[in-house]
């Protein structure tokens, strides 16, 4: 009949197989209510608890992931801006990002290490450099004073 009561209808018989009466029963539909108030409820407990859930993933992944991963990128890029191969990142754990971070620290070190040989070997080759054009004006000053000496001594006979 409606969304709160329910009606059956049934055709009484008399023993010549006429219908004699017709029988009517109503009742409250309370069971069935009760049944979309129950799944009213459970649908809206399960939507507050996807969204504890997802909330949840968002706040860990952000505390343990985007977090630590911005702030690797972060110091990546400052050793980068700036060029200065001492700085080292710094992480706290033991996780995959950590490692990275202790990897790319080692990699710091290699580079801080070969940079410095570099220096080192462009400072020996500066040097030899600067020695090698003072042997040559020297040569040079002496071949000019032969030169002189000899022109002397040939303009002198």
């Amino acid at each position: 009949m409606n969304k709160t009561t329910i009606a059956g209808y049934s055709l009484i018989y008399d023993i010549h197989d006429n219908p004699i009466l017709i029988l009517r029963v109503e009742q409250s539909r309370d069971i069935f209510l009760q049944g979309i108030a129950s799944t009213s409820n459970l649908v809206i407990f399960l939507v507050s608890i996807a969204i504890i859930i997802f909330i949840s993933v968002i706040v860990i992944l952000e505390k343990f992931v985007l977090l630590p991963l911005t702030k690797l990128k972060n110091n990546i890029l400052d050793i980068s801006t700036t060029k200065e191969l001492s700085k080292r990142i710094t992480l706290q754990g033991n996780d995959e990002l950590t490692m990275l971070a202790k990897t790319t620290n080692i990699l710091l070190d290699t580079l801080e290490k070969s940079q410095q040989t570099l220096y080192e070997k462009i400072n020996e080759l500066e040097h030899y450099k600067r020695s090698t054009i003072n042997r040559e004006l020297k040569m040079i000053e002496l071949k000019k004073k032969l030169e002189e000496t000899s022109s002397k001594q040939n303009g002198g006979d």
